[in-house]
C-alpha cells in the first residue's frame, strides 16, 4: 500500500469556498465502480494525494487527487462493500 499527500493550505481559506462542479460513475464488476469528481474548493492551493489501498477498510480501492489553485480533480476505483474489522475481510450481503 502506498498513500502519499502532498498539501499547501490557504491560510486565507474560508468554508463557504466549496462548489461541486461534476460527479459521474460507471459500474465496472458486482463491486467495483470508477468514480470521477471535479469540484472547486478553496481549503488548498495545491494538492496531489495518491492512495493505492484495495483492502481493510469500507469502500477501500486506489484514489488520486489533483487540486490546483482550488480546482480538484478526484478519480477513484472504490469497493462498494463494507469491511469487517472483525474477520479482517469484506462483507458480503
Amino acid at each position: 500500500m502506498i498513500h502519499i499527500n502532498i498539501t499547501v493550505q490557504n491560510p486565507w481559506h474560508n468554508n463557504r469556498g466549496w462548489r461541486d462542479l461534476y460527479q459521474g460513475h460507471v459500474a465496472l464488476s458486482k463491486n467495483k465502480t470508477l468514480e470521477l469528481c471535479i469540484d472547486y474548493y478553496t481549503e488548498s492551493w495545491f494538492e496531489f494525494d495518491l492512495n493505492t489501498r484495495w483492502r481493510g477498510y469500507d469502500h477501500a480501492g486506489p484514489n488520486l487527487v489533483v487540486r490546483v489553485f482550488g480546482l480538484g480533480f478526484d478519480l477513484s476505483l472504490p469497493d462498494c462493500r463494507h469491511w469487517d474489522y472483525q474477520n479482517n475481510t469484506w462483507i458480503n450481503a
